[in-house]
């Protein structure tokens, strides 16, 4: 049999706090009829018809309070006056400038170094640096004098002179000068061809082209206080489109240039080698010089391997021939001019 507790010594336990009546008095009346002899039971079903809210106990239960006017008081101060004191406070970098405007007027140029106060309400900062930036023009397709399309690409280095017109003249004085130095990339490859053998071209005069470049984007540039430093070609190639047709003609290009060269030289050593022999006291027939000179230019000019062929006999044979074949032709000549005569009409 469980042994039953009475319900004064439940009810003055520390730490009990029974929360349903209704389920502790059926609990006890089960007991009561398993245990007819015990009456305990039914004294603690009447005991726990008088057991109210009040009869608990409420010594650690809290107690709500209200705010503290102290704390109220410090947090407005913090607020109006020492986050403001703090927010006012400016840090200047090397090679930059902090353009202060208040109330929509600029009030300070802060252009040292340095730790600054400035009143934070109704206060706005630009920063602008002043030490020389790069950009990068990407790879655009351009037309060069010729017409010939060309794909250019340009470095440009650039500081800031005045922050003043950098930060209020233009919206955005780096995007500003990107898109002008691609106008100015156009324009003057534009007055250049891509290559040129007699005259100034794009590959030839890089000098000249980027001081053209420099100059025409610093009358741009003057807008926003910038001053162009260089303004560099990083990529210069003929478009894909006609990048195949262009290297054949380079080819050509190249191997008359090559035969032109070989030609010169060729001439130049026959001439030396004719004058050579006469110096020595060497004649030679005029039919005998044509064939040598011509030997000569076959044997450097040529690019295989050439075996020259020599006639072998008596000089003078050769000279009787030579001077029958004169005396035919000049037969042939005068026969052709009776022909000619005797056919003209008469007036």
């Amino acid at each position: 049999d469980t042994q039953q507790l009475p319900m004064s010594q439940r009810h003055s336990s520390p730490g009990s706090h029974p929360t349903n009546y209704i389920a502790l008095k059926s609990e006890l009346r089960h007991n009561f009829r398993d245990n007819n002899n015990n009456n305990q039971g039914e004294d603690d079903i009447n005991l726990l018809d008088d057991v109210t809210d009040n009869d608990f106990d409420t010594t650690n239960r809290a107690v709500v309070e209200g705010d503290s006017l102290f704390g109220w008081i410090i947090n407005l101060l913090f607020s109006v006056f020492l986050l403001p004191l703090l927010a006012g406070f400016v840090t200047v970098q090397p090679q930059e400038h902090a353009l202060v405007v208040f109330m929509g007027s600029l009030t300070r140029v802060l252009s040292s170094p340095g730790w600054y106060w400035t009143p934070a309400i109704g206060r706005s900062i630009t920063r602008v640096p002043t030490s020389a930036q790069t950009l990068d023009i990407k790879k655009t397709t351009v037309v060069d004098k010729r017409g010939n399309p060309i794909v250019v690409a340009g470095v440009v280095t650039f500081q800031v002179v005045d922050t003043i017109r950098a930060a209020f003249d233009v919206q955005d004085y780096a995007h500003y000068i990107e898109r002008q130095s691609l106008a100015v990339l156009k324009r003057v490859c534009s007055l250049y061809p891509y290559e040129c053998k007699s005259g100034k071209s794009l590959q030839s005069e890089t000098g000249e082209v980027c001081r053209t470049m420099v100059n025409l984007l610093q009358r741009k540039a003057n807008v926003c206080g910038a001053k162009i430093i260089s303004f560099e070609l990083a990529d210069l190639q003929y478009a894909p489109e006609i990048a195949a047709q262009m290297l054949v003609r380079q080819q050509a290009e190249a191997l008359v240039e090559a035969r032109t060269t070989i030609v010169e030289g060729a001439v130049h050593i026959v001439s030396g080698a004719v004058e050579a022999l006469r110096d020595r006291g060497i004649a030679f027939r005029e039919h005998e010089q044509n064939r040598l000179v011509g030997t000569l230019l076959a044997v450097i000019c040529g690019e295989a391997h050439v075996t020259p062929t020599y006639a072998i006999g008596d000089s003078g044979k050769d000279d009787a021939a030579q001077e029958e074949a004169e005396a035919v032709q000049r037969k042939t000549l005068e026969t052709l001019q009776k022909i000619a005569i005797n056919t003209t009409p008469k007036n």
